[in-house]
Protein backbone atom coordinates (compact mmCIF):
# COMPACT_ATOMS: atom_id res chain seq x y z
CA UNK A 1 0.00 0.00 0.00
CA UNK A 2 1.52 3.66 -0.98
CA UNK A 3 1.78 6.15 1.77
CA UNK A 4 -0.55 8.23 0.68
CA UNK A 5 -3.09 5.17 0.77
CA UNK A 6 -2.17 4.52 4.18
CA UNK A 7 -2.57 8.33 5.55
CA UNK A 8 -6.04 8.52 3.70
CA UNK A 9 -7.03 4.96 5.64
CA UNK A 10 -5.42 6.05 8.66
CA UNK A 11 -7.21 9.56 9.18
CA UNK A 12 -10.59 8.26 8.26
CA UNK A 13 -10.12 5.32 10.87
CA UNK A 14 -9.21 8.37 13.60
CA UNK A 15 -11.87 9.48 13.37
CA UNK A 16 -14.84 6.49 12.88
CA UNK A 17 -12.56 3.89 15.53
CA UNK A 18 -11.73 6.37 18.51
CA UNK A 19 -13.63 4.89 21.42
CA UNK A 20 -16.21 7.57 22.56
CA UNK A 21 -15.53 7.50 26.25
CA UNK A 22 -11.91 8.94 26.40
CA UNK A 23 -11.29 12.69 27.60
CA UNK A 24 -9.04 14.85 25.91
CA UNK A 25 -5.86 13.10 27.40
CA UNK A 26 -6.97 9.69 26.51
CA UNK A 27 -7.85 11.25 22.75
CA UNK A 28 -4.41 12.27 22.27
CA UNK A 29 -2.21 9.15 23.17
CA UNK A 30 -4.88 7.10 21.63
CA UNK A 31 -4.18 8.89 18.36
CA UNK A 32 -0.73 8.82 18.72
CA UNK A 33 -0.56 5.32 19.54
CA UNK A 34 -3.15 4.19 16.45
CA UNK A 35 -1.35 6.63 14.38
CA UNK A 36 2.12 4.82 14.33
CA UNK A 37 0.85 1.50 14.93
CA UNK A 38 -1.78 1.41 11.85
CA UNK A 39 0.80 2.83 9.57
CA UNK A 40 3.30 -0.27 10.97
CA UNK A 41 0.47 -2.75 10.53
CA UNK A 42 -0.85 -1.53 7.27
CA UNK A 43 3.18 -1.69 5.73
CA UNK A 44 2.73 -5.72 6.56
CA UNK A 45 1.62 -7.91 3.94
CA UNK A 46 -1.33 -8.99 5.67
CA UNK A 47 -2.59 -6.05 8.07
CA UNK A 48 -5.24 -6.59 10.46
CA UNK A 49 -8.23 -4.86 10.75
CA UNK A 50 -8.20 -1.52 12.26
CA UNK A 51 -10.30 -2.02 15.15
CA UNK A 52 -8.16 -5.05 16.05
CA UNK A 53 -5.51 -2.30 16.01
CA UNK A 54 -7.82 0.44 18.05
CA UNK A 55 -8.22 -2.31 20.84
CA UNK A 56 -4.55 -3.03 21.16
CA UNK A 57 -3.73 0.33 21.50
CA UNK A 58 -6.58 1.23 24.07
CA UNK A 59 -4.76 -2.42 26.00
CA UNK A 60 -1.35 -0.71 25.39
CA UNK A 61 -2.11 2.86 27.05
CA UNK A 62 -3.86 0.54 29.84
CA UNK A 63 -0.63 -1.03 30.75
CA UNK A 64 1.80 2.03 29.98
CA UNK A 65 -0.26 4.91 31.46
CA UNK A 66 -2.38 3.53 34.57
CA UNK A 67 -2.29 7.12 35.86
CA UNK A 68 -4.32 8.24 32.33
CA UNK A 69 -6.27 4.83 31.53
CA UNK A 70 -7.79 3.64 34.92
CA UNK A 71 -9.02 -0.06 34.34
Amino acid sequence: MKKEEMRKLVNKELKTLMPLNLNEIQQKLWRVCFNVKRQNDLAQENPSEGMIISNLCIEYLKQSNPEDFPS
